[in-house]
């Protein structure tokens, strides 16, 4: 058909000469007649007649439509106020039709047609389901993932570990070993351990000693009155999360496999997220020599160990599988079959929110035909960009060449939409929950006009985020550092994933940063574990027979520190004058009660004959 060039100026009077009935099924027609060509253009090229042999890729006059479309060519609606804005080509997204004129634009199930999404409505119930107090502190938001149970499981393990460490290496232990004077953790005193060590992502330092050294310019005196840098080095270098005896050898991450778990169910008892949710990867960074170690050079760490995480809008983590390679058993083969690799991990992950219409944004590796017809007959929505190879994709669409920026294609099909973008690069859509619509975004360009764009591109854009979200706010206060264990580097991960999501939690209905948050939390969860420190050495003191003058002092004897590797006079501080709130270093202790705690001496006769 006849062709001719039109200018910019041209194009803007054309579109604002448009009026189309909403109701219609009819593009909008315009005539010669209507169009009033600027002086600035000039005469109009010569017409050209296009052969019935042109490609598919040639398009018509009539396959371009302006800004007053209907949906069926998948453009803006009109303003609030009735009246039609004139749209630059340059801001205005057009939708263009491909097909040669008398093509009904059909391929498979996928027709040109841009149908209402049939979205289920959301039938879950979002908000924390564990009783809180009255008036809840940041403690309490996180005693609702470190449980009695958590701290349990790390005393018992890391007892269990050192001991074991201690037999085999008897003797082999150098004399001044940590080892030689382990004494049996406590959870009060793995209480003080892990708010120290997670407070170090408040206070980073290069080196764990600078954190008890002296000079006046780093030093940091809360931490060596609150726990002696040897015994702290003790727990950490023994801090451990299974038995090694019942270790899996064909279970890879059977060394964090407890804490994993534990952690996981809390994810997702604890709260239930809103509808909006994403999945996406992190990458724990670890340079170590492990089967499942990733690169991922779009990350910032590039190497480490890959986590699929489900996460609400907000950040909040929900559920999540750590990667450990192809040979695994993490998903059930039927799935793996059924949807694909990615459509399984998909399944996994958000299988505890099937059937409650949530609505679930993903990137393109895990977008796929099946999975989304999966998702949709267990009335749940997904949204994400997909690969244009993928399976079951209207091909003359997808490999469609020469858009223009802006300008995107459709097609819908078995309940979704696919949309191919021109954008810097092309991009490709699918979408069980949106139709092929331009809606204004609110802003303007720098010419005042509003900006309009995809609906399902701005949702994606606003709902995708939440697993970057989450990394990002990880990374604020992380107190990662380096370590040659890998499960140790994986243990801090998902401690820090707990305390974020505490943070998240107490988010919703309080005002606090999270720096605060963090500082408060740790704070109260230290001063926990000293007062049930010096509450536990005084029961120790009166089982002795203290209190009623039934068993001898002499029972009991106070010593002196043994002298470690760095330093000859190690002290302690008196527990007993540190619950009366007074600090007194000493270098004596008692060798029989548990923990070894520090004593002075009138301290120590006073507690032992209960004078």
């Amino acid at each position: 058909m006849a062709r001719r060039r039109y200018g910019a100026d041209d194009l803007d009077h054309v579109l604002d000469l448009v009026v189309l009935d909403p109701d219609s099924d009819v593009e909008p027609t315009l005539s010669e007649d209507d169009i009033v060509l600027s002086e600035e253009d000039g005469d109009l090229p010569e017409n050209r007649a296009a052969s019935p042999g042109d490609s598919e890729n040639e398009l018509d006059d009539d396959d371009v439509v302006g800004d007053a479309a209907d949906d069926d060519v998948g453009s803006a609606s009109s303003d609030s106020d009735g009246e039609n804005e004139g749209i630059s080509a340059k801001t205005h997204v057009e939708a263009v039709e491909a097909l040669a004129e008398g093509d009904d634009g059909s391929e498979g199930i996928w027709v040109k047609q841009n149908v209402e999404p049939n979205v289920p409505p959301f039938t879950g119930q979002p908000g924390i389901k564990m009783p809180l107090p009255d008036d809840p502190t940041p403690l309490d938001y996180v005693k609702l993932f470190f449980t009695a149970q958590f701290w349990v499981m790390l005393v018992t393990e890391t007892n269990r570990f050192a001991r074991a460490y201690i037999d085999a290496n008897a003797e082999t232990l150098a004399r001044r070993s940590l080892a030689r004077s382990w004494t049996p953790v406590t959870v009060a005193e793995m209480k003080v351990f892990l708010g120290l060590f997670l407070n170090m992502g408040l206070v980073p330092k290069p080196e764990l000693d600078h954190y008890w050294s002296t000079d006046p310019i780093i030093a940091t005196p809360f931490y060596s009155r609150t726990m002696p840098r040897e015994r702290f080095t003790s727990i950490m270098n023994f801090l451990h999360f299974m038995d090694n005896a019942e270790e899996d050898p064909n279970d890879k991450l059977s060394k964090i496999r407890p804490l994993l778990t534990l952690l996981q169910e809390r994810f997702m008892s604890v709260y239930t997220p809103n509808e909006y949710i994403s999945i996406d990867e992190e990458l724990v960074a670890f340079k170590g020599r492990i089967s499942f170690r990733q690169y991922i050079p779009s990350k910032r760490a590039r190497f480490g160990m890959k986590i699929y995480a489900l996460c609400e809008d907000s950040g909040y983590l929900f559920n999540l599988i750590v990667y450990v390679g192809k040979d695994n058993e993490t998903f059930c083969p039927e799935k793996v079959k059924e949807l694909g690799v990615s459509g399984a991990v998909v399944h996994k992950l958000v299988e505890p929110l099937l059937g409650k219409g949530y609505k679930l944004y993903v990137d393109n590796w895990y977008t796929s035909i099946p999975i989304a017809t999966y998702l949709k007959g267990n009335a749940t929505g997904v949204c994400g960009t997909i690969r244009k190879n993928r399976i079951g994709l209207p091909k003359r669409i997808a490999n469609f060449k020469g858009l223009k920026k802006g300008h995107f294609l459709y097609r819908s099909g078995g309940g979704m939409m696919f949309i191919k973008l021109q954008d810097t690069k092309e991009v490709h859509f699918l979408s069980t929950m949106h139709k092929a619509n331009v809606e204004p975004t609110g802003k303007r360009d720098r010419q005042r006009r509003p900006v309009r764009k995809l609906r399902l591109v701005q949702d994606y854009n606003k709902k995708m985020g939440g697993v970057d979200k989450n990394d990002e706010m990880l990374s604020f206060y992380t107190a990662a550092r380096k370590s040659r264990k890998w499960y140790k580097k994986l243990a801090v991960h998902l401690i820090e994933q707990a305390l974020l999501n505490a943070y998240i939690l107490h988010r919703k209905s309080n005002r606090m940063t999270h720096f605060d948050f963090v500082k408060h939390a740790l704070k109260a969860l230290i001063a926990e574990g000293k007062a049930e420190m010096v509450a536990h050495a005084e029961a120790a003191a009166a089982a002795t027979g203290g209190a009623t003058g039934t068993k001898r002092m002499d029972s009991h004897f106070l010593r002196y520190i043994p002298a470690t590797e760095k330093k000859a006079n190690p002290q302690k501080q008196c527990v007993v004058c540190y619950g009366k709130g007074n600090r007194k270093d000493v270098r004596t202790m008692c060798a029989d009660c548990l923990g070894n705690p520090g004593y002075c001496i009138p301290c120590f006769e006073e507690s032992h004959r209960g004078k």
